[in-house]
């Protein structure tokens, strides 16, 4: 039997060596279909049968002895001792016999050496099993939290870069809307600003042909206006021709409750009736007349607005401030023009006077580059975000911000011209926007009022001026000392005392009928 077969301490047994098999011959089963298998296998005798069913089995287990032989040397000892499978190697041997191997194996000294030491190897086995099934339990379920957090964050990240590019599609279609409406608006705008140009050359020539030195046309009323032109020293001294004046008949029509003579008012309601028929007859006249010079005027206005051309590089929502008006509109830059165009769409446009148009000027306003001539910074409603351009006809106009980062874009975008070269200032942009302070620091103008190179008039503009005061908001109209105190005398004696007030005292107290009990108290 297996169990005879000699230890691996005997010597080895050859296959030619081994005792045929004594097992008894069983009777061979008769079946159908198994008949042929059944007998080929009853004539195998045991060498046969354990080629044919450890064949395969047997390189395996070859290869883990050869692998794990640093190990199993130390584990596998004989009851002696002695080491087991250096004296096997032979059996181990890829030449060697499946026979061989099995009789190794099923010797007596391993056979105990297996029963002792394999069964602890196997729980150890088993245990190392169980603690790598959950050790990779552990890190599956950690990967897959990983994997999870991973997948949320994408998703999250997905859905915050939905939200955003839904944002950003809603901003650029407004965007893209409020550029569309601002080209509209100022398309619209070019239209109105050559409209109200060809209406200001038929006025001015309709005036040269009305005035009082011509004898045609010639109007028996004339009414005037006060000039926004200004001198070297700022002053507004010149009258022009009013077209638009009228006597106020509203105004005299509510005298009449005061006991006026209502056939008076009659008759200046029916003169100022005749006059503007007359006005009316004539502008239809000098129409029917100069209709072809109107459209050499047109051609020559488009041949000079050709140099106005150019796309723009910076546009802003303001308001024009322009003495008891505020305008709302849009501001625009291209390289070489500014172009202000007011919002008629505005609801605030809608409420204003009919009759106050012809008096607020640059409601379509366009200036040239070339002509700026200073830029100042200027305070509206007590916030820093206004600024006012003087250009070469001698007039000014003067824009409200949103706030003061639009005044300083706006002013990067105009020319270095600072505040003009009067005030011995750098024309640089940076000059533009300092504060009243830093101005009067860096001027000459103190120095030279000192060194009587300047009048006191001319000094108190320049204090006027650099400190924010302006003729277009009449908040922030200019003032002057009150020093004159005789307003009677033809001839005023600059060496008398009585000549100017009491500077110590406030002018309100100088005129109070109580000032002496001001005084006690």
């Amino acid at each position: 039997s297996i169990a005879s077969i000699p230890t691996s301490n005997q010597p080895a047994i050859s296959k030619t060596e081994l005792p045929e098999s004594k097992l008894p011959e069983y009777p061979k089963a008769n079946f159908n279909s198994n008949a042929a298998a059944s007998s080929a296998s009853s004539s195998m005798n045991i060498t046969e049968k354990l080629e044919r069913a450890l064949s395969n089995i047997a390189p395996f287990l070859r290869d883990i002895f050869t692998e794990f032989s640093h190990i199993l040397t130390k584990t596998l000892v004989g009851s002696h001792g002695q080491e087991l499978l250096p004296n096997g190697l032979h059996a181990l041997k890829h030449s060697a016999s499946v026979v061989e191997l099995v009789m190794l194996l099923c010797s007596q000294e391993w056979q105990n050496s297996l029963q002792k030491h394999a069964g602890l190897a196997f729980i150890e086995l088993v245990n190392e099993g169980r603690l790598l099934a959950h050790a990779s339990k552990d890190h599956v379920v950690k990967v897959a939290n990983e994997a999870e957090f991973i997948l949320n964050r994408m998703r999250a990240d997905d859905i915050r870069k939905a939200s955003e590019f839904e944002q950003l599609s809603a901003q650029t279609t407004v965007e893209r809307k409020g550029e569309e409406q601002l080209c509209e608006h100022f398309i619209t705008a070019a239209r109105q600003r050559h409209q109200a140009i060809a209406s200001r050359l038929q006025e001015k020539y309709l005036a040269m042909m009305i005035n009082d030195k011509t004898a045609y046309l010639n109007s028996s009323r004339p009414f005037w206006k006060l000039d926004p032109w200004e001198d070297d020293l700022r002053r507004r001294r010149r009258l022009v021709r009013n077209l638009h004046g009228t006597i106020h008949s509203e105004a005299t029509q509510k005298s009449s409750f005061n006991g006026t003579n209502d056939d008076l008012i009659t008759g200046v309601i029916q003169e100022e009736n005749l006059l503007k028929q007359l006005k009316q007859q004539k502008v239809q006249n000098f129409n029917q007349t100069t209709a072809d010079e109107e459209d050499m005027l047109q051609v020559d206005e488009k041949d000079l607005d050709h140099d106005f051309s150019g796309p723009i590089r910076f546009s802003t929502e303001c308001s024009l401030i322009c003495g008891t008006a505020v305008v709302h509109g849009a501001l625009a830059l291209t390289h070489n023009a500014m172009l202000f165009d007011a919002d008629e769409y505005d609801d605030s446009f809608s409420k204003f006077d009919a009759k106050m148009f012809p008096y607020i000027d640059n409601l379509h306003g366009k200036w040239h580059f070339t002509e700026i001539r200073a830029i100042f910074s200027r305070r509206y409603l007590l916030q820093e975000k206004a600024l006012e351009i003087f250009v070469s006809n001698r007039t000014s106009v003067m824009f409200a911000f949103n706030d003061r980062s639009v005044v300083k874009k706006v002013v990067n975008f105009l020319p270095r011209v600072g505040v003009g070269g009067r005030y011995g200032l750098p024309q640089q942009r940076r000059t533009a926007l300092a504060s009243p302070k830093q101005l009067f620091r860096s001027a000459n103008m103190t120095q030279r009022w000192q060194r009587r190179e300047i009048s006191n008039f001319e000094y108190l503009i320049y204090l006027n001026t650099i400190s924010g005061r302006t003729y277009q908001d009449l908040n922030q109209y200019p003032i002057f000392p009150w020093i004159i105190a005789d307003y009677e005398s033809e001839k005023l004696d600059l060496n008398s005392p009585t000549t100017y007030r009491d500077l110590s005292k406030v002018i309100k107290i100088l005129f109070f009928p109580c000032k002496t009990r001001l005084n006690i108290i």
